[in-house]
């Protein structure tokens, strides 16, 4: 029998939860003392505890600095509060916080919560997660965060525990400890600051020269050092410390080094010094972990080593607030037992040892509730309680329970024994079934045992099968007929109807229904009785050809692949699918088409192209095309596009010279991404630039018109190498300290969700847009036009089906907003009249995911390949922001830096062409302090959730000014280009949420856009004219906002009319019914001054509206003219990447234009066409399913006329197929 079902969710009551968290071992990997349970245990009396013994149960000391606490009893609904501790003998802290949503808390758990006493929280694992090393947040080695839920449905509380290592870990605790150390500093500060230079240090008649100090001392300096940080700004403590320091060389020597990165200090190197340790900007982050070594020095102190530090605190333990906050009140402990009594069986309860017999009944209630898989278990340990506890109300409990169908572990123990089974292996139901069925066939008299013993069997594997097999006989042809009590004769659609009123007034006899209904449906051979069992949807009459076009919504005149394309399009739109399916058989019998039958078979699609027509041999001045392989038509693009940047493609036809080495040395200063990069990685990435050097040989080379990817390469673009190494994947991860490369479109501001990652959103001048940078900032806007699914956090699947999910949306849990700039180094920013900031950021390269997903690639054929990859699928939905995080980061781990940057991230030829800089620009208002920061971009996100635009509108929305709040004092903000590529890409937002339906959608809006843009209006710039005509038309933009928001008083009223004609509506209306019976409902209003009212009301709404719509005209031709002849910085279109479909389905292909040739190309995988009119790149000709660019690629006007960009690369190679013959 099963030990646990996998799927099961148990649940912990506050007290057990609490209890756990005393016992948790951080660094402990077999158990989880946490989230885990004990085994099952299925002998009397176990004596042993939960889990392995810890090395000490925690003494939590509370750190109010850190704590948001409860003031009284009864929680703020959509607050959160928090209890931060740290444990006195290990240094292990905890942060434990506790939400209860804002549309819950009518029925809080609690005390006076009759049937919620206590919280009970079941663990999710989807919103956990366990960061280590680089991944780590601030300067820590690991962090172990678990989200907990109350499984009250009126209470819904989210608990998280996140648990911390020591910030002063063992080694830098040997720096501390070690008394060996201290000489050879003292000898180090003596030769620094010799006696006789500074007599004034040392000591009168002294030994030594200059004493050791001791770890009492050292600890001393560190506290004062730190604590200057944190409060010293006032009083100018606050301030560098110079590394050469007498006072710190004679304590901690240069081993102060390892000390103060780890509180985030950051030396500045000066040439004729050793150094200056700057303190750092206290961000959120930074002031946390400074904190924490503040706290861990402080418990330090009262060991003896460091007694006379000198340093004072308070102890405050922890236990009642954690108490309060977890709502556990102790007057709920019935007994005086110790609460390890029978530790196991309580601990599978979520209880404890001390609580009463009604909470024990209750916590067995709960469990069952949320784990019915596991009730026989359950029942066993109540039993146990009964018994151990002599206690009638248990015993009542047990016997109630066993009244209403409960059956314990022992009874199926028994169950199995009975049948010949083993109890502790697991088995399938036919199985069990079959094993049944024999012994009842061997001896008939225990037929009845028998089937109470697989009864119970079945329940608690709550297999119907099973439950269907113990409660009856295997029924007949004519039985079937009396189990609907319907005669021989009965028409199957009215069987049909029998048997929808049998599950509708009987539930469980569905599975006896569906059984009978099947008997007579192979009796009768009726292919209506077998439709309607596998859709549930009745054909009573063949489907009509034109009606079958009709439900697919498809035109007759569309070819095979183009009507799959289509059905697949649909079966993405909720719409059901066995109707689809039904249109689309019809279709391919009228058609009598192969292809349509085969898809439908097999799943897989046989194009035209494949199935009869040749594709014609290739031409010398042609591209060729790519062969889809299963899902790869976005790589496809992809690597089309790649293919014409002509300096990429040298360096990857050339990859031999430019390849990076693999000596221990050199990788140690490799970083791509803010982050170093492993050996396996290298290797791994090496290996893939060598697949794409012979496929871009290949489509140089071959004589044919398409070749052919290799599977291992395709499985390699698209994300394979995370399947292969777990370790790899979560380590491809941004570090903490790695910020994003986009600039990210993010509106919604109380209803964001933020995982990563994750989750302050500004009012954009143009239309009420907005954007977020990528530091999340408060703002004062809330508008909610729409949000952006994310897909930073991963939806817990499979690998094989995570790509046929939707773009992702983040946990609602995880619905944090960050803190204001917590990403940005305030402290590196200096004032406007100094240089800006110490570096660009090192980006992820290429971008990270981000909130916005183009639709997921179309479930394509999925050719057979050569080699065959045990966990991963080429005919699978690929993400695309992954398939280009893939590819761009594996050509940069395989290849040399040219150099290294401030933040020594690697500077490559894919930065060289595909990187800018971008800066943000902040101003406090009323202060004439300003803040810079300048980051690298692989390419601009814009948007087009309000509906059609050009593409300058969408480029404002993004560098436009807003006002923000950043700490506590409102903010000018806006972002300029410092710095721009060769080759600038911009992604168009699509993916839109409707909170109407609940549902994404894909955004088809026009974004207009012409041959050539230029960006000089949005590049950073000195030039007090550019600054002044940016100012302007923010002005006229903010005046347009409030316009269009006056404009849409008057117009959207809820009658469907403006307010001019709302008011004549209401005229007309009291003029008719003036001369009528219905006149006393005017009351005693002088009807002559109140139809003047409306005139004038009529009159003076229709003239605002009309100044209103003068006043926006001028506008809007003012601010498209207002940076006219700014043409230095021209880019012209290049590449075009095209989907049409839906959110979930559809098609990928690109538009390139060849510069030399001047035409543009259609690359659709293993076709390359000409484009013959170029309004099928820029306009939506097809006004029911457009295809819409979600991609474009700009490059620079002087670069296209160099040669950086060509299309056409081919020196076709004939084989020669000679066979010579040997004498």
């Amino acid at each position: 029998m099963p030990n646990i079902e996998k799927t099961s969710r148990p649940g912990k009551t506050a007290p057990r939860l609490l209890a756990d968290l005393y016992n948790y071992d951080i660094s402990r990997t077999s158990t989880n003392a946490l989230i885990d349970f004990p085994a099952h245990h299925y002998g009397s009396n176990p004596d042993r505890a939960a889990f392995p013994s810890p090395p000490h149960l925690h003494t939590l000391l509370l750190k109010p600095e850190q704590s948001v606490l409860m003031s009284h009893s009864s929680p703020d609904t959509g607050r959160r509060y928090v209890v931060a501790a740290v444990c006195q003998k290990c240094r292990t802290h905890f942060d434990v916080a506790i939400e209860y949503p804002r549309e819950f808390g009518t029925s809080l758990c609690g005390r006076d919560n009759r049937n919620f006493p206590l919280h009970h929280f079941q663990y999710l694992e989807l919103y956990s997660r366990t960061l280590q090393g680089e991944d780590a947040p601030g300067s820590r080695e690991l962090e172990d965060k678990r989200v907990f839920r109350c499984s009250s449905a009126n209470c819904s509380a989210s608990l998280c525990i996140t648990s911390k290592l020591p910030m002063l870990d063992a080694k830098t605790m040997k720096l501390l400890d070690d008394r060996s150390l201290y000489p050879d500093r003292a000898r180090l500060a003596q030769k620094e600051y010799p006696r006789e230079d500074f007599p004034e240090y040392y000591p009168e008649n002294a030994e030594f020269p200059l004493p050791p100090s001791n770890p009492a001392q050292a600890l001393k300096v560190l506290h004062t050092y730190f604590n200057n940080c944190l409060h010293g700004i006032n009083d100018g403590n606050h301030k560098p410390i110079p590394r050469r320091n007498k006072r710190l060389l004679h304590n901690l020597g240069y081993d102060a080094d390892q000390i103060f990165r780890k509180a985030h200090y950051k030396l500045d190197i000066a040439d004729d010094t050793k150094g200056t340790w700057k303190p750092p900007y206290l961000s959120d982050q930074v002031r946390s972990d400074i904190q924490d070594i503040l706290t861990e020095l402080k418990i330090l102190s009262k060991m003896p080593a460091y007694r006379e530090s000198g340093i004072s605190y308070a102890l405050l333990l922890a236990e009642k607030e954690l108490q309060r906050l977890l709502a556990y009140d102790t007057t709920y402990q019935g007994r005086s037992s110790a609460p390890n009594e029978f530790m196991p069986r309580y601990a599978n309860l979520g209880a404890i040892g001390d609580f009463s017999d009604d909470l024990i009944i209750w916590c067995f209630k709960r469990q069952i509730a949320v784990d019915k898989q596991n009730a026989p278990y359950y029942l066993e340990c109540l039993m146990d309680f009964a018994t151990g506890r002599k206690s009638e109300a248990l015993e009542m409990a047990v016997a109630t329970h066993r009244s209403e169908g409960y059956v314990s572990t022992s009874d199926v123990r028994d169950a199995y024994k009975a049948l010949n089974l083993d109890p502790d292996k697991e088995y399938e139901p036919d199985i069990i079934i079959g094993n049944f069925r024999a012994h009842v066939s061997d001896a008939p008299r225990s037929e009845a045992q028998m089937r109470q013993a697989v009864l119970m069997i079945g329940t608690s594997m709550n297999s119907q099968a099973i439950i269907q097999a113990a409660s009856k006989a295997p029924m007949n042809v004519n039985q079937a007929y009396e189990y609907f009590g319907a005669p021989l004769e009965t028409e199957p659609l009215f069987l049909i109807t029998l048997y929808q009123i049998k599950i509708k007034d009987q539930p469980s006899e569905e599975s006896t229904a569906k059984d009978a209904l099947r008997l007579i449906a192979n009796k009768l051979s009726s292919s209506i009785l077998t439709d309607f069992l596998e859709s549930g949807t009745v054909y009573d009459q063949p489907l009509d050809v034109s009606m079958a076009y009709s439900r697919l919504e498809a035109d007759p005149n569309m070819d095979d692949d183009s009507l799959i394309t289509v059905y697949q399009i649909r079966l993405g739109e909720s719409v059901n699918i066995e109707d689809q399916r039904q249109a689309l058989k019809v279709i391919a019998e009228s058609r009598n088409s192969d292809v349509i039958r085969t898809f439908l078979q097999t799943g897989e699609t046989v194009s035209g192209a494949r199935h009869g027509a040749p594709i014609p041999s290739g031409r010398a001045d042609w591209p060729v095309g790519l062969d889809n392989i299963g899902n790869t038509c976005y790589l496809n693009s992809l690597l089309q596009f790649y293919f014409t940047i002509k300096p990429l493609r040298d360096m990857i036809l050339q990859f031999d010279l430019y390849q990076e080495d693999l000596s221990e040395e050199i990788l140690q200063t490799k970083r791509v991404g803010g982050r170093k990069v492993t050996v396996n990685e290298v290797e791994h990435a090496k290996k893939f630039v060598g697949h794409l050097r012979d496929l871009f040989q290949m489509m140089i080379t071959s004589k044919d018109a398409s070749v052919k990817p290799e599977a291992e390469f395709a499985h390699s673009a698209l994300g394979g190498s995370k399947e292969e190494s777990r370790e790899d994947e979560e380590k491809r991860h941004l570090s903490a300290d790695a910020p994003p490369t986009v600039i990210t479109l993010d509106n919604d501001l109380d209803t964001k969700m933020d995982l990563d990652n994750n989750e302050n959103s500004q009012t954009m001048d143009d239309g009420g847009s907005e954007i977020t940078l990528v530091e999340k900032i408060d703002t004062k806007t809330t508008d909610e036009d729409f949000v952006m699914i994310n897909s930073g956090k991963k939806d817990s699947v499979s690998s094989e089906d995570k790509e046929n999910l939707p773009p992702r949306a983040e946990p609602t849990t995880a619905n944090a907003v960050r803190p204001v700039l917590q990403d940005i180094d305030i402290n590196s920013a200096e004032q406007s009249n100094t240089p800006e900031t110490e570096g660009p950021q090192a980006p992820p390269t290429p971008p990270p995911e981000t909130h916005d997903r183009p639709p997921p690639i179309p479930p394509r054929p999925a050719s057979k390949p050569e080699t065959k990859h045990t966990d991963f699928t080429l005919g699978r939905q690929q993400d695309v922001a992954e398939c280009i995080e893939n590819v761009m980061f594996q050509i940069e781990a395989a290849i040399k830096p040219e150099d290294h940057d401030e933040n020594g991230e690697q500077v490559d030829l894919v930065k060289k062409l595909f990187y800018g800089k971008t800066k943000q620009s902040l101003q406090l208002l009323g202060s004439n302090e300003k803040r810079s920061k300048i980051e690298l971009f692989s390419h601009l996100l814009i948007d087009v959730a309000d509906g059609s635009r050009d593409i300058y509108s969408a480029l404002d929305s993004v560098f436009d000014v807003t006002t923000v709040n950043l700490e506590g004092k409102d903010t000018i903000r806006y972002l300029s280009i410092s710095e721009l590529p060769p080759v600038l890409q911009i992604q168009i937002q699509r993916v839109q949420f409707d909170r109407t339906i609940g549902k994404t959608y894909k955004s088809t809006a026009l974004l207009k856009f012409p041959e050539t843009i230029y960006m000089d209006r949005y590049l950073d710039s000195s030039d007090p004219l550019l600054q002044a005509k940016r100012e302007e038309a923010w002005v006229w933009k903010r005046e347009i906002t409030s316009l269009e928001k006056r404009r849409a008083g008057l117009t959207n009223t809820s009658f469907g009319l403006d307010a001019p004609q709302t008011l004549d509506a209401v005229k007309s209306w009291i003029e008719a019914i003036s001369d009528t019976e219905d006149k006393d409902l005017l009351g005693n209003a002088p009807l002559p001054e109140l139809l003047n009212g409306l005139d004038n009301g009529i009159k003076e709404s229709a003239e605002e509206l009309n100044e209103i719509n003068e006043r926006l005209e001028e506008l809007r031709a003012k601010t498209a003219a207002q940076f006219e002849g700014l043409t230095n910085h021209g880019y012209r279109v290049h590449s075009v990447f095209i989907h049409r479909g839906s959110v979930s389905f559809g098609h990928y292909w690109i538009y390139i234009y060849d510069f030399k040739e001047k035409i543009w190309r259609k690359y659709n995988d293993e076709y390359v066409t000409a484009v013959t009119d170029p309004k099928e790149v820029f306009e939506h000709l097809d006004s029911n399913n457009p295809a819409t660019p979600y991609f474009l690629v700009f490059v620079k006007e002087q670069d296209t006329e160099r040669g950086m960009v060509e299309a056409v690369q081919r020196r076709i190679v004939e084989v020669d197929n000679t066979v010579m013959k040997l004498d």
